[in-house]
């Protein structure tokens, strides 16, 4: 069983990565990662028995990333995290690894262990209808650890989509940690599309922090085939920000998924919506962990939340579980949460008007699913997405009609 190195040599670690980094702040940040390893506490992911899994794979070697639709008006930067110098890192140091800094054992083994990564900085006033989109293609049996910073100043807008596939071919244990700053009166339009293949095990981290009035729409695609951990975190720390986060999942075989979505309101009149829903076929399992967390101190503060998971198969197992800790009295918090089987009455209708009833079953999911799916900004990721689980649904569909 695989529970993890006890400690990180972090000297040994700059020497292997010393091909990789370009900055000398960068390697001082793997070696204090290291160092931090060893006491870190493992993350917690509620009804997920995950320590024995392979989450600490090692190599130089990793993902490629394929910026597209990059804007080319003045003040944006992008950057290679490995290949960037000391200089180009300082528009970034007040904010790398400040929201996923090595607090977890699987974050720091992240940190210490990069070998691929981009940078983003999105000036004041910026305002584009252009989506920014990165491809990142991870490859067989190199171990990635993927480390993404998007930072957005006051009064801009954009939206930007970030997807993931994966290569088949030798297995591999893979990371991404995704960090991201709105500035005050921003608007981000944020997704992330997740399609890791069945020879990946992945750990996924990804934090945001709203500033005052900023808006965060954040869409989640997590259409793995292997096991995966996934925390999605927002502080809403500005008075009057907001955060509106949609994850769609869908789990077959018999992979396990546990996602936990957190959106913690810090500043006063500030609104966080969750909304996560999931499929689970064969003998896959979802877990749903939604918390929603009103600090003392948040006044007027709105904290809203739904998890609802679908079962096709007796042999799946699901779990929608909701939190919600409330540390100040003037606020609103609400919550629903769900598992079960799709609607007979549903059903019923759509057989009746000739459908099969496979056929009829998968158009009930992408209704149940479409919330989630028509919030990707980007029409031809919405409809990877739908062919995705289209080719997922009739996988489990025919394992069942199988095994009966």
């Amino acid at each position: 069983m695989a529970f993890g190195p006890k400690q990180l040599d972090g000297a040994a670690l700059a020497a292997a990565y010393a091909d990789l980094d370009h900055s000398a702040w960068l390697t001082a940040q793997r070696q204090r990662a290291a160092e931090a390893y060893s006491e870190a506490p493992w993350p917690e992911f509620a009804k997920v028995s995950y320590h024995a899994w392979p989450l600490f794979g090692t190599g130089t070697a990793a993902g490629v990333t394929y910026p597209d639709g990059l804007p080319t008006s003045a003040g944006v930067i992008v950057r290679s995290l490995l290949t960037a110098t000391d200089a180009d890192l300082a528009p970034f140091k007040d904010y790398l690894f400040k929201q996923t800094g090595p607090t977890d054992r699987l974050t720091a083994f992240h940190i210490a262990h990069l070998n691929s990564g981009v940078l983003i900085q999105i000036p004041d006033h910026f305002h584009s209808d252009q989506p920014v989109v990165l491809n990142t293609r991870l490859l067989a049996g190199q171990n990635a650890h993927h480390h993404v910073l998007v930072v957005v100043g006051s009064d801009a807008q954009v939206t930007i989509v970030d997807r993931y596939t994966g290569e088949d071919g030798a297995a591999s244990a893979d990371s991404v940690v995704t960090e991201i700053v709105v500035g005050e009166n921003s608007q981000v339009n944020f997704a992330n599309v997740d399609a890791f293949g069945s020879n990946i095990t992945a750990f996924i981290r990804r934090h945001a922090t709203v500033a005052a009035n900023g808006v965060l729409n954040w869409t989640a695609g997590v259409l793995n085939d292997g096991n995966m951990l996934a925390d999605t975190s927002t502080d809403l720390v500005g008075t009057g920000s907001t955060a509106d986060v949609k994850v769609v999942a869908l789990a077959t075989g018999k992979q396990t998924q546990g996602l936990n979505t957190r959106v913690t309101n810090i500043g006063r009149q500030t609104t966080a919506n969750i909304l996560q829903h999931g499929v689970i076929l064969e003998k896959a399992a979802l877990i749903f962990n939604g918390i929603g967390h009103i600090v003392k101190g948040a006044r007027g503060a709105d904290a809203q939340q739904e998890n609802r998971v679908l079962m096709l198969s007796r042999t799946a197992h699901g779990y929608a579980n909701p939190i919600l800790l409330i540390d100040e009295n003037d606020v609103k918090a609400g919550h629903a949460a769900s598992v079960g089987r799709v609607d007979a009455s549903q059903m019923y209708y759509l057989m009746s008007r000739g459908l099969t009833k496979d056929v009829a079953q998968r158009l009930v999911i992408r209704g149940f699913l479409g919330a989630v799916l028509t919030a990707i900004p980007l029409s031809t990721v919405q409809q990877e997405l739908i062919d995705t689980i289209e080719r997922k649904l009739i996988h489990g569909q025919t394992v069942a009609h199988q095994q009966n």
